[in-house]
């Protein structure tokens, strides 16, 4: 499971939330083999004043983070990271510069699902990948 959190300025989630959610959602279903309907998104939106970034960066600067159960490879981990830079590029036109991605990886021990322990819940789908 993983949990996305995109930070971006307000002019940017109401431009492209409907193109970065498809583009980060395929980015999942294809590199960590998650079913379709697992999507779990958040676009927090911010005013440019509460939004401060380098001058490299363009307006359309947006900082990904995806929390989700520990046990991939660095090998998957890196590849989900290049194809999300590359769905965003040709979907949303945003240039890699303007997108930083960080993973915080948790035990399955401490999420708590649907009332439960995640590492009591059977997934269907593969987290050792």
């Amino acid at each position: 499971m993983s949990q996305v959190k995109i930070y971006a300025n307000e002019q940017t989630i109401t431009q492209y939330r409907e193109l970065l959610s498809h583009a980060i959602h395929q980015a999942l279903i294809e590199e960590l083999k998650y079913p379709v309907e697992k999507r779990f998104q958040r676009f927090i939106s911010l005013k440019l004043g509460n939004f401060i970034y380098p001058s490299d960066r363009s307006q359309h600067y947006i900082i990904i983070e995806l929390s989700m159960f520990a046990g991939r490879s660095a090998a998957t981990k890196k590849q989900l990271i290049q194809t999300l830079f590359r769905n965003i590029q040709e979907q949303c036109r945003i240039s890699p510069q303007d997108i930083e991605i960080t993973i915080f990886e948790t035990p399955k021990e401490n999420w708590g699902i649907r009332g439960k322990n995640a590492d009591e819940l059977l997934l269907n789908y593969q987290v050792n990948i």
